[in-house]
């Protein structure tokens, strides 16, 4: 039988309460956040005053710990002033003093500067770009001429940490710049894949040169004739003629010994069966006929079998 409730009375109404909230509270979230941010800030700070690492990954640690927005802004600031300060004396030292210094730690210098969390004097940043743009172009023009993989590969790693804005020269000599830099930041792309496949297409040669095999030989050539110059081949391609010399030279001495089976309806003689045992047993174990010439082979066992039906044996 169901069961109807009246509606509370005024009187019977309980006040309204909930249960308190369980953890901690938005205040004490934003009080730990802020602490934690500040930690983390002064402990890049500390790392930075240290010489133990490259200053750029010293700066990097200052730059992410900026990032967090619970910072107070008087302890953002302080650290913003101490990064312009040994950016300043990085991006002199580039311009002015060694020319020859890591330009990979010149681009990621460069990189900070713009981060709107550090966000260096668009002014300053403009003259130093100038000497930046010329150094990477001239960078770029050596590594392709040198065709070293190594050298592509650290002038494209540079190329990568680029994509900050960029200042050129007023009218048409800004213009030439940044034609030149697309032309050959995309060359450098391309000679850097091109290279790499020169540099490993003659890294197989080297290799299956002492493996078994002469076919996985003749496929690591034909790669070679497609990636490298002829003058890289020179002496591979010896290498490789000597070895199919080798194998023609035991398919040929096999042919000659099985000559007595299929010229002929009579049983061989023992040294002509032995003859033709030996080599068969020499190519099959020591020079990897089976693999190299499977035609020649089967046709050397074909023969064997047949000379041991003619002796009465098969």
């Amino acid at each position: 039988m169901a069961v109807s409730l009246a509606p509370p009375t005024e009187k019977s109404r309980l006040p309204r309460k909930l249960p308190k909230k369980r953890g901690p509270s938005e205040a004490e979230i934003q009080a730990r956040n802020m602490n934690e941010a500040s930690t983390q800030l002064k402990r890049a700070m500390q790392g930075l005053e240290v010489a133990e690492t490259p200053l750029i990954r010293r700066l990097q640690e200052v730059h992410d710990a900026l990032k967090r927005e619970e910072l107070p802004h008087p302890e953002r600031e302080q650290a913003r002033q101490a990064v312009h300060k040994h950016l300043h004396g990085e991006f002199h030292h580039h311009c002015h003093i060694d020319e020859k210094k890591p330009l990979g730690d010149f681009a990621r210098g460069l990189e900070l500067a713009h981060s709107k969390h550090v966000a260096m004097d668009e002014a300053h940043m403009a003259q130093v770009m100038q000497t930046f743009n010329a150094r990477i172009r001239v960078r770029m023009e050596e590594a392709i001429e040198a065709r070293s993989v190594e050298y592509l590969q650290l002038v494209q790693d540079v190329i990568s940490h680029s994509q900050f804005k960029r200042y050129w020269p007023l009218g048409d000599e800004g213009a030439r710049q940044r034609e030149e830099w697309d032309a050959w930041s995309e060359e450098v792309f391309a000679a850097l894949e091109r290279e790499s496949q020169r540099q490993d297409a003659l890294k197989e040669l080297r290799e299956v040169a002492h493996k078994v095999g002469i076919g996985g030989h003749q496929e690591a050539m034909r790669r070679g004739e497609e990636y490298c110059d002829p003058e890289d081949l020179v002496e591979h391609r010896l290498v490789l003629q000597k070895r199919e010399a080798e194998l023609a030279e035991v398919v040929k001495k096999l042919d000659d010994a099985t000559e007595v089976i299929r010229g002929t309806t009579r049983p061989p003689t023992e040294v002509e069966y032995y003859a033709l045992l030996d080599l068969f047993n020499e190519a099959t174990k020591h020079k990897h006929l089976q693999t190299d010439n499977m035609t020649a082979w089967d046709e050397a066992r074909r023969a064997l079998r047949e000379a041991l039906t003619r002796l009465g044996e098969g």
